[in-house]
């Protein structure tokens, strides 16, 4: 399991909308999707994104932890929950093939 955390503050208590990527919002690409390989001037290349068929997401946070399939065509896992106000951790992977996991890349957190 990757281990990996963001360490976030809550600001009050109350709902939150947590939605996990694996591409930044404007990319629009689903999360088993691939992005086109980047070649510009004066910056290093990055390859073609990896093909990845992630089938569920994982959603560790303040006691919280829930994992919810993924569709095929999603661009992003939604969790709402109830979070209180303070200093936490949130945890978050993607399952690929229910077996494997990796880190998910973007967490939008919306009060």
């Amino acid at each position: 399991i990757n281990d990996a955390y963001w360490p976030i503050e809550v600001a009050r208590d109350g709902l939150y909308r947590i939605e996990l990527r694996r591409w930044p919002r404007d990319a629009d690409v689903p999360i088993s999707g691939s992005v086109p390989a980047v070649s510009e001037p004066f910056c290093d290349p990055l390859p073609e994104g990896k093909i990845y068929k992630v089938t569920a997401a994982r959603l560790a946070v303040q006691g919280f932890d829930q994992t919810i399939s993924v569709a095929k065509d999603a661009v992003a896992a939604v969790f709402e929950l109830p979070l209180k106000k303070g200093q936490t951790r949130l945890q978050a992977w993607f399952l690929i093939d229910d077996v494997q996991t990796i880190g998910t890349y973007y967490v939008y957190i919306q009060k």
